[in-house]
């Protein structure tokens, strides 16, 4: 056998053991190149199946981002709506208390006594509309909390309240057994004022309380 890089004579052997590490050496190259074929491609099927794992998850993900997209748009009607309701006003108008008295300085228990009524409305409440048939007039005794109700006898009349002071004359039948110095108050009740929502409930605004002098019987002329 001659060796192909020298031209010696080499023994049956050698020759042999060259040419089986040779054909070793071939068949490993093979492999390892098959190998890293079949690698790559299973490397590349495993990322491809990622890859459609993730696009047929995307109606799942789109569907659970809209659940929280509504379930948060939920949560923020329910806080702007909690800003609204702090936004109702709980006064709606303003009383002279030098000015609402009764004409004549007292009231006569039983009797009925001109009261007059100087009131602007507040800035603030302009938009509150008031309730047909829904002012209260009342009376509260010195040390006491309990109010007593006065019916009124003239025909009320529909008047603009702005938010300028507006003097008002109302005539009310005072009721009996009052303390001599008795709170003159009344009470309300308005819909549409800022932060109401349509078909709310009204709500009821109680004056400021102004003493009244309540005297058992009219003072006699001397």
């Amino acid at each position: 056998m001659i060796d192909p890089d020298t031209g010696r004579d080499l023994p049956a052997r050698t020759w042999f053991w060259q040419k089986f590490l040779s054909r070793l050496l071939d068949q490993a190259m093979t492999w390892a190149v098959v190998g890293g074929v079949f690698g790559a491609l299973i490397w590349l099927s495993e990322d491809r199946r990622d890859h459609v794992q993730r696009m047929w998850n995307i109606p799942e993900q789109v569907e659970l981002i809209g659940d929280k997209v509504q379930i948060q748009g939920e949560q923020l009607t329910r806080v702007s709506d909690a800003v609204k309701r702090l936004q109702i006003p709980s006064r709606v108008f303003e009383l002279s208390t030098s000015l609402t008295r009764p004409v004549d300085g007292y009231c006569v228990e039983d009797q009925p006594c001109d009261v007059q009524i100087v009131i602007r409305r507040l800035e603030s409440a302009l938009d509150c509309r008031i309730m047909p048939e829904t002012v209260r007039w009342g009376f509260v005794g010195s040390g006491t909390e309990i109010a007593v109700y006065a019916e009124r006898l003239d025909k009320p009349v529909g008047r603009n309240i702005t938010a300028a002071f507006t003097r008002i004359t109302v005539t009310l039948h005072t009721p009996t057994d009052l303390s001599p110095v008795s709170d003159f108050f009344f009470d309300v009740e308005y819909v549409n004022c800022p932060g109401m929502h349509p078909g709310d409930e009204p709500v009821r605004i109680s004056s400021v309380r102004i003493p009244f002098t309540v005297v058992k019987e009219a003072p006699q002329d001397d």
